[in-house]
């Protein structure tokens, strides 16, 4: 199915007649081509309650091995929208148009602001809403031609996780999970909550969880809790929302994995305001891990440094400022953890989106 969109773009470039560079407010037509698949072929996952009810509940569903949630009937997509006036912009305009919305923002607080056309500056101005002016409406003598097909670009990569069923439109998602917590207060109590990840997983996060399990191991995600000492009883917040899992094989987030890069993610971000006494080199190795990946895709090394880290921690050199118990039972669930071979061309060929 194709749709054709007017993409709000915000580049530099020189208007006829004009003398300098503006930030040109903008529209550019991009044609999308919105797979479509049979009811079928769009089978139930896991279906979960985040709230006290059902009124919080997902629904997942997997189509070729990618997680999906109903957005919204076809009948009511919309193809353009206005900047500075929608509260809920639709999916797929919700990044571009933060970006634009924000840079003009910018642009504007300059003592003398360029942007173009001059009605779009004034409507700012006036907070009111602004509708792009058509770029093949305008003659530029120059224009930043990379940042308009970068920003294309990024709209088409959002727009390309949309599925067509029966009519309705679905996201493509990122696999749930459990959070585990430790409380700042009673350092014996644990909070087990599901967690919507982020499509590009958690590394840009500001704060991780203390640590992850699969949407279906509540049970291991109890007994880690109990390990560690806890006081309550882990699933007593864990029983307010429902998990059903319709078809295991659609779940494939490792708790293992997840939970080291939790650990990683958390120690790096401690380092930052308070450097350790010792292991820079091995903090700046476990730092790039983490920026480059995400709890689904970090690689092995990046669990064996942890582990690596584990055993100098415990040998008496400190590392870890708070949260070492922690650290050591996800280290210990990483060294213990089911290996499972993978053929190469499995490896090359069955690799999916985070």
């Amino acid at each position: 199915m194709e749709i054709q969109y007017e993409v709000p773009v915000a580049v530099r470039g020189r208007p006829e007649k004009y003398k300098t560079d503006k930030l040109v407010l903008a529209t550019v037509p991009v044609t999308v081509e919105i797979e479509e698949c049979s009811q079928s072929e769009l089978t139930p996952a896991v279906s979960v309650a985040f709230g006290v009810d059902d009124v919080t509940r997902c629904d997942f569903q997997t189509h070729r091995g990618r997680l999906y949630l109903p957005l919204e009937p076809v009948a009511t997509l919309k193809q353009c929208i206005p900047l500075f006036e929608l509260q809920h912009v639709p999916f797929v305009f919700k990044r571009v148009s933060h970006f634009i919305e924000m840079a003009a923002k910018k642009e504007y607080m300059h003592p003398r602001p360029t942007i173009y056309p001059l009605a779009h500056r004034d409507a700012i101005r006036r907070h009111r809403s602004v509708v792009p002016t058509p770029l093949s409406e305008m003659v530029f003598e120059t224009i930043d031609m990379p940042t308009l097909e970068q920003q294309v670009s990024a709209f088409e990569q959002r727009a390309s996780r949309l599925l067509c069923c029966n009519g309705i439109v679905h996201v493509e998602v990122s696999e749930p999970c459990i959070s585990v917590t430790r409380s700042a207060t009673n350092r014996s109590a644990y909070l087990l909550r599901p967690l919507h990840r982020p499509f590009f997983g958690l590394s840009k996060e500001k704060t991780l969880p203390d640590a992850l399990f699969r949407i279906d191991e509540s049970e291991n995600a109890r007994d880690f809790c109990l390990s560690l000492g806890a006081s309550n009883a882990p699933l007593l917040n864990y029983h307010r929302f429902r998990v059903d899992v319709h078809d295991p094989s659609a779940l494939s987030l490792s708790s293992a994995r997840a939970s080291c890069y939790a650990v990683a993610g958390n120690l790096c971000r401690s380092a930052e305001r308070q450097p350790p006494y010792a292991l820079d080199r091995e903090l700046q190795e476990l730092g790039s891990l983490v920026n480059d990946h995400n709890e689904s895709s970090c690689p092995d090394h990046l669990g064996d440094a942890i582990s690596a880290i584990v055993d100098i921690h415990r040998s008496g050199t400190a590392v870890f400022q708070h949260n070492s118990e922690i650290a050591g039972a996800v280290a210990d669930m990483w060294d213990n953890r089911e290996i499972t071979i993978t053929s190469p061309a499995h490896s090359a060929n069955g690799a999916s989106r985070p």
